[in-house]
């Protein structure tokens, strides 16, 4: 199964000169997340909070988006950071980022 049958996006950011990924992105509702690629403690998409919070006990809040939409961050950790955005309940988006607040949008 393709990240697009399964209603998945996967974006990548590569260092200036292109040799490496500085940032990797999941997004999407992919229903029950079964399909979805998950974290190393077994955050998929379509995880619930309580889920994420319970996986991820040092889970910080970065900030709110909207009235249902949170974004989250594990410890900063260097290389180890994990940010998710909760979108009514459910995991929308998991990254590796560059930094804990991802971007609002992407421009292709």
């Amino acid at each position: 199964m393709s990240l697009d049958d399964a209603g998945m996006t996967m974006v990548l950011d590569l260092s200036d000169d292109g040799s490496l990924v500085d940032e990797i992105w999941i997004m999407g509702q992919s229903g029950d997340g079964s399909a979805s690629p998950a974290t190393e403690a077994g955050i998929r998409l379509g995880a619930s909070t309580a889920d994420l919070t319970a996986a991820y006990p040092g889970l910080e809040t970065i900030v709110q988006r909207g009235s249902n939409t949170w974004v989250f961050a594990t410890p900063d950790e260097g290389d180890d950071q994990v940010s998710f955005v909760v979108d009514d309940d459910l995991v929308t988006l998991i990254g590796a980022p560059g930094q804990a607040d991802p971007p609002k949008e992407w421009c292709s």
